[in-house]
This record gives structure tokens, sequence and C-alpha cells, in this order.
């Protein structure tokens, strides 16, 4: 029997990712089919502008909390919040640890021959490439990383492709060419994270009274060769930050 803690509308297990993939490993195979949802602070944004995502969360086995900054923000409000789990620790915890030798797993996924196609068809669409044109690259050039973040140079037997074009144009090819990429733009990357960890902080998205706060935080920062101590100090002594509402603990 888990401890729970509710937040944000939904019930958290209070375990750490290694005390959940012992309770999942105790797990009796008869037991009926279950599945563990970890919820990261994108995926609580989703679930409030779509509620009828919540019914997925709600009959999972297990909800764990995937945002140390979630738990941080949470905690400085005054709410109670509980232990986080990143859901990809969890997973590497039960193949290392928990896996018995030949225990049969099923990895539900796509053969690598099939991922041009479905790439190519998120090009095609529209309503797709509006968002896969600034995401896909991220990923490809990361592509040098596994599910667990250990480092491969192949991906069933083929060598691991990192190239990508940047929504800018910019070709790059792997990690280190993608940080350069980065590091080139430090306003525009110090702006998008300070956006990101705003909307954390506030508990809401950014509007767009909001966005003139942001370009002093990085203004600001820059000063400071964009410190991210720099960044966490402008937005806690910025008025968003100062004169957010009291969250609403019914909920």
């Amino acid at each position: 029997m888990t401890h729970d803690v509710r937040l944000l509308g939904l019930e958290f297990a209070d375990l750490d990712a290694e005390a959940a993939a012992v309770l999942l490993a105790r797990r009796n195979a008869t037991e009926p089919f279950g599945y563990v949802t970890t919820p990261n602070a994108d995926h609580l944004v989703r679930l409030h502008r779509q509620r009828d995502l919540l019914p997925l969360y709600q009959n999972a086995l297990l909800r764990l909390l995937d945002s140390r900054v979630v738990a941080s923000a949470a905690r400085l409000s005054g709410l109670a919040a509980p232990h986080v789990a990143p859901g990809s620790d969890l997973t590497a915890l039960l193949l290392t640890r928990h896996l018995a030798a030949g225990e049969a797993v099923t990895i539900i996924g796509l053969a690598a021959r099939w991922v041009p196609q479905l790439m190519a068809r998120h090009r095609d669409n529209p309503s797709c490439f509006a968002c896969h044109q600034m995401i896909d690259p991220l990923g490809f050039a990361l592509e040098g990383f596994d599910a667990v973040g250990a480092w491969r140079t192949h991906e069933a037997g083929a060598p691991v492709d990192a190239s990508a074009r940047l929504a800018d144009g910019r070709a790059v090819n792997g990690v280190n060419e993608l940080r350069s990429a980065l590091a080139a733009r430090p306003d525009a990357f110090v702006q998008t994270l300070t956006e990101k960890l705003m909307i954390y902080a506030l508990g809401r998205g950014l509007q767009y009274y909001d966005i003139p706060v942001v370009r002093a935080i990085v203004r600001d920062s820059k000063a400071k060769n964009y410190s991210f101590d720099s960044v966490l100090l402008g937005i806690v002594r910025s008025a968003p930050f100062q004169m957010r509402a009291a969250p609403n603990r019914e909920n």
C-alpha cells in the first residue's frame, strides 16, 4: 500500500524511483495488467488544458511525479509534494536490477527502418510540421544517447545517424554541434529557458504582459554571463512571481 499525495488534481504515489521499482518488481505476474504514468511539468500543463486526458492518469497503477521543478515549486508555495521519480530512472532500475535472467520483455516500439517514413509523414502534414520542425532536429542530434541516457554508436545493427537541420537552417551532427549551435545564440536559449522556468514558477502559462518581464530578466542576466542563478533570482524577484495568486487548495 502506498501513501498518496494530492497535487495539481492528481494523486501521486509518494515513492522515489528505487522504491517504485521494488514495488513493481514484487508485483505478481498473474495480477491484472497495469501501467505507470510519470507526468512531468509539460504533461501537467497539457492535462490542465485537456481534461479528457485525466482518466488515463487516474486509471494508472501508479502515478509518479517526474519533475523536480514542480516538486520544488509546490513546496515553496506551501503545498505537499511527493518524492520525484523520473521515468527514465525507473526504467533503468527495472532493467538493470529487477529483470531476471531469461525473463521475457515486450518492447512496444517501431522498427528502425520505418522511422524515416514516419518522420516524412510529419513533415508532409502542415499541422504536424509546425511543431516537428522545431523539436525533431533536437531529438535527431541526440540520437547518440539511448532511452536511458547511455551512449551508443549503433542502433539495431546500423550506425546511429545524428545529423539534423535546425529550424533556422543550420546543419548539425551530434550533441557537440548541437551544443555549439545553442551556445551561438545565448539570448534565444536563455529566453526560452526563462519562459519555461516562469511557467513552472507561476503555475500557469505566460501571458502577453509577462513577456516584458522575461526580456528584462534575460537582459539583466547577460551582465552576469547568463548565469543560471541570475535567471532564477530574476524570476524570484519579478512582480509576476511575487504577486502570484494563492493556489486553490481544493484542487
